[in-house]
């Protein structure tokens, strides 16, 4: 028998061990990479959800094939910078990032662009559970991110040597700032790279010199900081229109849930409550941060397997994969979504067809079965 081990770091690893298994696989779960070596059977290749160096390491070290498949994005970064000169021909990326994709491949032979996707114990039919909410926002929190941001720049700021480089960090983080300021109404695509180009250009002196990989680490981190205000503007707007909104989410939102008095908050519920969450939901709202805007995140699917209506923020990358209006509804703007949660709401046909079609366009397309056939004809495996 064909057999695996998988990296269990991620709840979504159940999923994809039930997924494997079903396909006919051994299975074996592991968490950290000095377990590879004690195994009961040597595995046919060792799967990994997203990247972690030290495993990979491992793998080299002990001759094992090594499969990664991502759904965060910035994989392609991590790789190569701390595995470039190690990659081998046994080494296989399936990256959900098509930016991450086009970096890789310039330096490696053996990546694909694959979605992620749900797995069979997410599947609901449209309409199975009572209607319990109008609608329904899981949230992610980037809060933290925004206080070790600051706490960070602070910190730099005293261990400066110099005045000229006390200067220049206050206007990195000047020009970081505005830059979020700038994107909070952009909701369909990434600009935080070509506002903060614009805002060097503006002010005639480049604070991060030659040092490029800096600028792009700080777009990253306070693309996690946009992306943790556009929430909370979403959140106020849809409660704002006395419509009743259910938030599940970390403590850091129970605060701002609070003023909302048409807002109920909740702690996090288990992941594997979500697919009833979801389709209890008349609307069920997604925001993806603008650094997975070249990728379809993995709620997408998760909400389509469970027969949910989904309303999500635009992209290019959503839209070659479902269509808005058909399977899902997407909205470019904060008024688009405004109007759109208030139609949906009074338009109950409309509404279920959609989720109808979406449901069915996820059985048809984008199970994990359907993924993990793509893996094995890439693989040769």
């Amino acid at each position: 028998m064909r057999n695996l081990a998988i990296c269990k770091r991620f709840a979504v690893v159940a999923e994809l061990s039930s997924a494997w298994r079903h396909a006919g696989w051994s299975v074996s779960e592991f968490r950290e990479a000095g377990e590879l070596s004690s195994l009961p059977e040597r595995p046919s290749f060792v799967f990994d959800v997203n990247f972690h160096e030290e495993l990979h390491a491992a793998c080299v070290e002990l001759g094992m094939p090594y499969l990664v498949w991502s759904f965060d994005s910035g994989v392609a970064d991590a790789i190569l910078r701390t595995a470039k000169k190690s990659l081998r021909s046994t080494d296989f990326f399936f990256l959900f990032n098509s930016q991450d994709v086009k970096r890789l491949s310039s330096y490696h032979q053996n990546v694909w662009h694959l979605p992620f996707s749900a797995g069979d114990e997410f599947m609901r039919a449209p309409g199975a559970s009572p209607i319990k909410f109008d609608v329904l926002i899981v949230m992610n929190s980037y809060r933290d991110s925004v206080f070790l941001s600051e706490k960070r720049f602070e910190e730099t700021l005293l261990a400066s040597s110099d005045e000229f480089s006390r200067k220049k960090l206050v206007l990195i983080k000047n020009i970081m700032d505005e830059a979020v300021r700038r994107h909070a109404d952009i909701l369909s695509e990434d600009r935080m790279p070509l506002i903060v180009e614009e805002l060097i250009a503006a002010c005639g002196f480049n604070p991060f010199e030659e040092n490029a990989s800096q600028k792009d680490s700080l777009c990253q981190q306070y693309g996690q900081i946009l992306s943790s205000r556009q929430r909370e503007t979403c959140l106020r707007l849809i409660a704002s229109g006395g419509r009743k909104v259910s938030l599940y989410g970390d403590r850091n939102w129970l605060e701002i849930a609070n003023g909302l008095p048409n807002v109920s908050w909740n702690p996090p519920c288990a992941y594997s409550q979500l697919p009833d969450l979801y389709n209890a939901a008349k609307i069920n709202v997604n925001l993806t941060q603008i650094q997975n805007l070249g990728s379809v995140p993995q709620r997408i699917f998760h909400l389509l397997a469970a027969g949910a209506f989904t309303l999500s923020n635009a992209s290019e990358e959503l839209e070659s994969i479902f269509k808005g209006g058909v399977h899902l509804e997407t909205f470019s703007s904060w008024s688009q979504l405004d109007d759109l949660v208030a139609y949906y709401l009074g338009h109950e046909e409309e509404r279920l067809e959609i989720a109808r079609r979406g449901h069915e366009e996820f059985l048809s397309r984008h199970r994990l079965a359907n993924r993990l056939s793509f893996i094995l004809k890439n693989t040769a495996l």
